[in-house]
């Protein structure tokens, strides 16, 4: 991964996307996972747990957030069983996660590669996605219509259209921005460490 093209790009546009928030990107380390672990079956209905418990409880690495890039998801919906999983980029298995805990279901984020379609762009926009959940961000809204629709609790995000232009909007795929609330709220998680500027 060190020296593959779409992972270091996607890491890129990690790094710009905590830039805005004053979060530098720490030192990188690669670990190779187990190979069944390729394609993530996750429980019916729930599109979370299921091999998704068993990726993320295999960190075993160094303090920090561990990512886990497999090559997609298995999630089937409904009684005829529509597989949903060629949709989702990236799941963080905490929200937040367990900060300084390795080996635990919650213990990671695991993004989908084959969902970028080999474009580092969005593969580093979910990482970003999926690792602000695991640092406590929430979608700026859930998916609903009327009044159905559930907005986060931080004051300065987005509760209308703009919540399409903000990291943490549902289904993005390309914007990084995120607000100065949002960005406090990542500085205050214990993965992240204070730098002064």
């Amino acid at each position: 991964a060190k020296n593959d093209a779409l992972v270091q790009g996607a890491l890129d546009e990690v790094r710009s996307a905590y830039a805005s928030a004053d979060v530098d990107i720490g030192d990188v380390r690669y670990d190779d996972v187990d190979e069944s672990f390729q394609h993530v079956d996750l429980v019916q209905n729930e599109c979370n747990g299921g091999d998704l418990d068993r990726v993320v409880a295999s960190g075993q690495g160094a303090p920090g957030v561990d990512l886990f890039f497999v090559d997609g998801f298995t999630c089937l919906v409904g009684q005829s069983g529509t597989d949903v999983g060629t949709s989702i980029g990236g799941i963080a298995a905490g929200l937040p996660g367990p900060p300084f805990v390795r080996g635990t279901t919650h213990a990671g984020v695991a993004v989908s590669t084959s969902f970028s379609a080999g474009d580092p762009k969005p593969l580093g926009v979910v990482m970003a996605h999926e690792t602000g959940h695991f640092l406590g961000l929430y979608h700026t809204r859930e998916s609903g219509a009327g009044v159905d629709v559930i907005f986060d609790e931080i004051d300065d995000t987005p509760n209308n259209s703009d919540a399409v232009d903000n990291l943490m909007y549902f289904a993005n795929q390309d914007d990084t921005s995120l607000t100065d609330d949002q960005a406090h709220v990542i500085r205050t998680n214990p993965f992240v460490t204070y730098v002064d500027r």
